[in-house]
């Protein structure tokens, strides 16, 4: 037996999917960037992106880092939302979260790689930075994305 999902169901269980995908991606640069000593810049922590694209050079970094801090939420809360759609018309989505949230995280790493790319905001990262921002992608966002929305829609 199918399960139909509300509008208002879908639309909060991706919400919660993203901001848990988002807080989980930004706890884990975090402690990439303190434990292996990676430059901020070379890590998509979204407070250098903000800084650089939305707000003039001369503003507050605690105002920068806030304001990042809630942009990169914004952005994961969208994916999330996003994913959960897909889900609409591809059920295994829910069905296989794990495997379909490590492709998800892929997606989105590419995808947010394309965009920085048509801003003129992209630099080829060393081999270690780049494993960095596959396992954060991957494990640390589509993962968790996938699971939530599943346990949350199949609930």
């Amino acid at each position: 037996m199918e399960r139909t999902v509300t509008l208002r169901a879908g639309f909060a269980a991706g919400l919660v999917a993203g901001l848990a995908g988002g807080l989980l991606i930004e706890a884990f640069y975090r402690g990439a960037e303190w434990a292996f000593k990676l430059p901020a810049d070379q890590l998509p922590l979204v407070t250098g992106y903000v800084a650089k694209t939305m707000l003039p050079p001369s503003s507050r970094p605690d105002f920068v880092i806030t304001l990042a801090f809630f942009v990169h939420l914004a952005v994961a809360a969208g994916w999330g939302i996003g994913y959960v759609w897909a889900s609409r018309t591809s059920p295994q989505l829910l069905t296989r979260p794990w495997l379909s949230g490590a492709a998800f995280g892929l997606i989105v790493y590419i995808v947010m790689q394309v965009m920085l790319l048509t801003a003129g905001l992209y630099h080829r990262p060393d081999f270690d930075v780049l494993l960095v921002q596959l396992a954060a992608h991957i494990v640390w966002f589509g993962i968790p994305v996938a699971v939530t929305a599943s346990r949350l829609l199949r609930a």
